[in-house]
């Protein structure tokens, strides 16, 4: 019996600890690794470990009503535990480092009174950095809310949140109250609101930058581009509610608008009575018309309230400026009015000092970029041409640089862009797709990161893309599920393939949406083919056209359309008019078909051996559908094709053709009323309403605006 204990005892010393987290000894050379969200929330439950570091590992999804996930009542790490005072804190501060490793914690859901937030309370000595909150819905009937942390003394480095959030008083998008401590380099696209009626400080990024009696911190390269609305009461602005620090290199584009009375509203600032250095702001300002309140376009007053105004204190604004258009103010408590050109243009900053990328007069350290004429000034640090990539701020797409950027940083391939100019890529080559392209040495599979995002072309068009490669070419490599990509145009394309999906706009669609885009140009490759998307494998293409020239020239090559060369998906209201050639497996609009093509038609020249169509050359018996489709037996060379119905010019050219078959075209109502097609009847063939632009004639244009506006 004793020998069974003593065994028994041994075991129990050497059964093996279980592991925290999912790794790491929370040491500065070992951080506690965070990689599930039963990792966040068991740090939140363990105090004792609030001064160790953590990196995180893995983006994690707080959504409560995922398994395992709750809406909180409290922040999730270092909650303040007093819910019935807000000061002082009540609780363990977090005073360890945490390391977001460029990863978001996503759909953070917390009700609850005081010092909400990921983290309630850091406290001086901490360091949250890389870290990314998107899509917090915090609610706040208390003090101190933000995304990111309720109230910090701590260093704050490249972090940034979206979301909602709605608080008392010091609330901000990213921070409730900055107690002393540094922001750096963070960015708040929030909608921000006052709750009570004595709400004050509410800010896009910061409720506050210290306050009267508590220490005051340093924000600087920072930015917001929400929505702020104080409600009842104020003291606040489009990036800081209330400063009493030191802000510099920072700008809002937030909207802001408070309903209070006697209180400070600003573009940037509401109160400063701190020092403001080169800072801007665009966004609209409106607050309450009344001889208590101040509204300003960049601050709304140097002062605390409006009676410091009488004993002469107040904070101090240097070399700043704000849009006397854009923000609907005329006057400002500091700052310098400009118009919206002068606001877009680099001298207007360079001469008040600041220190540009590429010049070394005003300084070694490249705080601000611009885009000369098209953009604001924009922090170095900022991707593409602005905008933070959610839903409502796109990034901005101005440069063949930052397309060039977007291409090679997959991370941002889920996000949403917009085009906002025609870019011209003479004089880049390219051997792959510049967005999404194939890295996989074999021609068939793709490998890589699909585009799952949205990009808004805006209108405007890539022109001059030329590309050398084997698979997945076009300006996107491959768009996968979700993906959408409307609006756009690439112009004057040579893409050339030596294999596998090729096309002008996307090599394969894989799950996406492509809507009222168009592509011309010339595009060859093996097998896979097509004018403006090579393989529409479970995608959907809508509203678009392709007047590419569409080839396939190598021995045995096959499925090549003027618009897409096989689709497995949906094609709807397109149209090519592009010439196609190839072996086998040709046609004016589709090589092969084994999805649905619908209200369609193709007019170019269709050269092939075998399985050729003057729409379709292939078509699969059980589950390709083509309905309501024509092409031109004239202009094609073709009698026949898998699909559609063959028409002469003249018929293709009649309104009545197309009107039998259901197509929706502007001013009538029985196909629809969407004005889809648009006809120059016995001249044109069908256009799509919306591609009715320069190249229309004087009376289409007349005809569409005057369509445009009775509608």
């Amino acid at each position: 019996m004793r020998t069974a204990i003593l065994t028994l005892t041994t075991c129990l010393f050497v059964f093996p600890v279980q592991a925290q987290y999912s790794g790491g000894s929370g040491t500065a050379d070992d951080a506690y690794r965070i990689a599930t969200a039963a990792d966040l929330i068991t740090l939140g439950e363990t105090p004792d470990d609030y001064d160790k570091h953590f990196i995180l590992t893995a983006d994690i999804d707080l959504d409560p009503n995922l398994p395992g996930r709750k809406a909180f009542d409290r922040a999730v790490i270092a909650p303040h535990l007093n819910l019935d005072f807000s000061w002082p804190f009540d609780g363990t501060a977090f005073v360890g480092g945490f390391d977001g490793c460029g990863h978001t914690v996503s759909n953070l859901t917390v009700e609850g009174v005081h010092y909400l937030g990921l983290f309630g309370q850091v406290a001086y000595g901490a360091e949250i950095s890389n870290l990314g909150l998107v899509a917090v819905d915090i609610n706040g009937v208390g003090d101190f809310v933000g995304g990111l942390v309720g109230s910090s003394s701590a260093t704050v480095v490249g972090s940034y949140s979206t979301g909602k959030l709605a608080g008392n008083q010091w609330v901000g998008g990213l921070v409730g109250l900055a107690d002393g401590g540094l922001i750096r380099q963070c960015r708040g696209n929030c909608v921000v609101s006052g709750s009570g009626y004595d709400s004050h400080h509410i800010g896009g990024l910061l409720g506050a930058n210290g306050d009267r009696g508590s220490g005051a911190g340093t924000v600087t390269e920072c930015f917001s581009a929400g929505t702020v609305d104080g409600g009842e009461s104020g003291f606040v602005g489009g990036l800081i509610g209330g400063n009493f620090g030191s802000v510099s290199g920072c700008y809002s584009t937030s909207t802001v608008n408070s309903e209070g009375s006697a209180w400070l509203v600003g573009g940037l600032i509401g109160s400063n009575m701190g020092i403001v250095t080169q800072c801007y702001s665009t966004g609209s300002v409106t607050g309450r018309p009344d001889p208590w309140s101040m509204v300003g376009g960049l601050i709304g007053g140097n002062c605390w309230s409006w009676p410091d105004l009488a004993i002469g204190s107040g904070g101090e604004v240097f070399d700043s400026f704000w849009d006397i258009q854009t923000s609907g103010q005329t006057g400002s408590g500091g700052g310098t009015a400009l118009t919206t050109a002068e606001m877009q243009t680099a001298n207007t900053f360079l001469e008040a000092g600041w220190d540009f990328v590429g010049e070394t007069e005003n300084g070694p350290n490249d705080v601000w970029k611009i885009v000369e004429g098209q953009t604001y000034p924009l922090l170095s640090w900022q991707k593409y041409g602005g905008g933070t990539g959610e839903p409502n701020d796109p990034y901005l797409i101005y440069t063949a640089e930052h397309l060039n950027a977007l291409g090679a940083e997959p991370n941002d391939y889920d996000k949403h862009f917009r085009l906002m100019a025609d870019i011209d890529l003479s004089g880049h080559v390219y051997d792959w797709a510049v967005i999404a392209p194939d890295t996989n040495d074999p021609e068939w599979d793709f490998q890589g990161t699909a585009f799952s995002g949205v990009f808004d072309g805006n209108g405007h068009a890539v022109l001059h893309l030329t590309i050398t490669g084997k698979s997945h070419l076009g300006l996107f490599g491959q768009l996968g599920s979700g993906a959408k990509v409307r609006d756009l145009g690439v112009v004057d394309v040579n893409v050339t393939g030596s294999y596998y999906a090729v096309g002008g706009l996307v090599g394969n669609n894989f799950g996406g949406g492509i809507t009222a885009c168009y592509s011309t140009g010339a595009v060859t490759g093996y097998t896979h083919v097509g004018g403006l998307t090579g393989y529409n494998e479970i995608g959907e293409i809508a509203a678009s056209y392709s007047a590419c020239a569409v080839s396939a020239t190598l021995s045995g090559n096959q499925r090549v359309g003027g618009l897409v060369g096989v689709n497995a998906g949906r094609i709807t209201t397109s149209y090519s008019t592009g010439a196609v050639s190839g072996q086998r497996v040709v046609g004016g609009l589709v090589g092969l078909t084994t999805g649905s093509i619908s209200m369609c038609y193709s007019t170019g020249m269709v050269t092939a051996d075998q399985n050729v169509g003057g729409l379709v050359g292939e078509r699969h018996p059980a589950a390709g559908i083509v309905a309501g489709c024509f092409w031109d037996v004239e202009t094609s060379g073709q009698s026949t094709s898998a699909g559609g119905t063959s028409k002469t010019t003249a018929e293709m050219q009649a309104a009545s053709t197309f009107l039998e078959a259901g197509w929706d075209f502007v001013d009538e109502t029985e196909n629809g009323t969407d004005d889809i097609w648009w006809i120059d009847e016995g001249q044109d063939y069908p256009r799509l309403w919306w591609g009715l632009g320069d190249e229309a004639s004087p009376q289409i244009k007349c005809q569409k605006a005057n369509s445009k506006a009775t509608k």
